[in-house]
């Protein structure tokens, strides 16, 4: 990108709307080039937007080091479990359900993030779910002869049970909010609280 490029861009940005700029600031600071950013922090100064539109921005394009991802790993695992209210060592479970209409069939998968008592529960639930009411459809009998025989060696084994890669993508996915709160254990606690509740509603 030479330096007229620059220029065009800073010309189109003074010509935006505040509320495009505060879009921009909250939506869309991450996949900007370092130098548009720079430019865009301008604007929000130049224009005397509020100074938490630079917080969005710096938070949005944090970029974890491996000792900063282990350590909001173990505050997510150390955090109460949103279910129970009690029990903690959180960790990821996928949960399938699947439902056979007539020739339709639903599938559901919820990536939740729960202590072991709630995650196995979930997921015994989920197995019986798909037990009694998979089968009523043509695909759906195909489905969940599969996921029946999945499950069940699941269970018996413990095979890939606990999941690491929920709790990334949670990470990845509130980062900007947890970065806002320096990272503090309450808030990241609160936030798998609307986690969960968001794909418990699925």
């Amino acid at each position: 990108m030479g330096y007229q490029d620059l220029d065009d861009i800073r010309r189109t940005y003074q010509g935006y709307q505040d509320e495009k700029i505060i879009k921009m600031a909250k939506e869309e600071a991450r996949g900007l080039r370092n130098e548009v950013v720079l430019i865009l922090l301008h604007e929000i100064e130049s224009r005397q937007l509020s100074s938490k539109l630079k917080d969005y921005v710096f938070a949005s394009r944090r970029i974890l080091s491996k000792l900063e991802k282990e350590t909001l790993r173990r505050k997510v695992k150390e955090s109460r479990c949103s279910l129970c209210r009690e029990n903690r060592e959180l960790a990821g479970y996928r949960v399938v359900s699947i439902t056979g209409i007539l020739i339709e069939t639903i599938s559901i998968e919820q990536d939740l993030i729960l202590c072991e008592s709630c995650g196995l529960e979930r997921y015994r639930k989920a197995s019986r779910q798909t037990m009694m009411f998979g089968w009523w459809s043509i695909l759906g009998i195909i489905q969940t002869s599969g996921e029946v025989i999945h499950k069940t060696r699941r269970l018996l084994t413990g095979e890939e049970l606990e999941r690491e890669d929920i709790i990334d993508n949670f990470l990845n996915e509130y980062l900007v909010p947890i970065t806002l709160g320096n990272d503090d254990a309450q808030i990241i606690e609160n936030l798998l609280e609307k986690y969960n509740q968001r794909e418990l509603s699925k």
